[in-house]
């Protein structure tokens, strides 16, 4: 199997700041986090994006929901906080999601 990319995350317009802070993973913590990821079975590679305004969770994984299953583990997150404040991709519309992201067309300020 090849795998399927997958993302997970919060941004301005899904959560306030107190709740996107709840995400948050300081740069020194990163490299723990991502190899914890990776080392779950059916994910092969991950990234991670982190801005003052989302963190999202990027992942190429054979089974999709172990991506989901760990960040709520990890972050202590409920299905119900999930629903309220967090979004999800797969494939094409992740990959679409991503290109907005980079080129500032999903961004707080338009460009920035």
């Amino acid at each position: 199997m090849m795998g399927k990319l997958c993302l997970l995350g919060v941004s301005h317009k899904s959560a306030p700041v107190e709740e996107r802070e709840r995400l948050a993973v300081p740069e020194a913590s990163l490299p723990d986090l991502m190899r914890e990821m990776v080392a779950l079975p059916s994910v092969r590679e991950v990234a991670v994006v982190s801005t003052c305004n989302r963190v999202e969770f990027v992942a190429l994984a054979d089974e999709p929901e172990a991506v989901e299953g760990f960040i709520k583990q990890r972050f202590g997150l409920t299905d119900e906080w999930m629903a309220r404040h967090a979004y999800e991709y797969g494939g094409r519309d992740a990959l679409t999601h991503l290109f907005r992201v980079t080129s500032a067309l999903d961004s707080l300020v338009l460009g920035e």
